[in-house]
């Protein structure tokens, strides 16, 4: 796949500028807006649905939201151990490769639902405004910060939510 250096070059300046601009509390309400918003995405999708793909090379809704569960464990532990001991335990890639999912759709949902009310929680324990000078790399993005990865899970959110939208919209989708 061929990277947009633009785009990545504006993701990076977003989760730079408003990391460093906004306190935890500050970012919350978009973070789980963003994990509502999927959770709305995937609702309601049967089983047959979630396992559809257009093409080969495409994500079905089930290893989407595999995906961004298994993402947003690994984030929630970057965040964490960044802000209270300004380093990390394990060095995780927070973006897991496709793999298929063991649970169900509606399993995984429950899941995510539980992961976006750890983000909340998660909030509560940190210092409000840690220091952006421990970080953690991520793959295409660099080194991050405990705000910007957690800001990160919003984009990661809407991005993967556009992914599961455009799999929906396809003329082949089953209804």
């Amino acid at each position: 796949m061929v990277r947009d250096n633009e785009e990545d070059s504006r993701v990076i300046s977003y989760l730079s500028s408003q990391g460093e601009k906004y306190s935890f509390k500050e970012m919350w309400p978009r973070v789980v807006q963003a994990r509502i918003d999927l959770l709305n995405e995937i609702q309601g999708v049967n089983n047959i649905q979630a396992i559809f793909r257009f093409s080969e090379n495409e994500w079905s809704i089930l290893e989407t939201a595999h995906h961004i569960l298994k993402s947003s464990e690994r984030l929630l532990n970057v965040v964490e151990n960044l802000a209270t001991k300004g380093t990390i335990e394990n060095n995780l890639d927070i973006d897991p490769p496709r793999e298929s999912a063991e649970l169900t759709l509606q399993e995984i949902h429950d899941n995510l639902l539980d992961r976006g009310l750890d983000l909340s929680s998660l909030t509560a324990n940190l210092p409000e405004r840690p220091s952006t000078i421990p970080t953690s790399d991520h793959s295409i993005f660099g080194p991050l910060h405990a705000r910007s990865w957690y800001l990160f899970q919003r984009l990661h959110d809407i991005d993967h939510m556009k992914q599961i939208q455009k799999n929906k919209i396809h003329p082949d989708y089953p209804q």
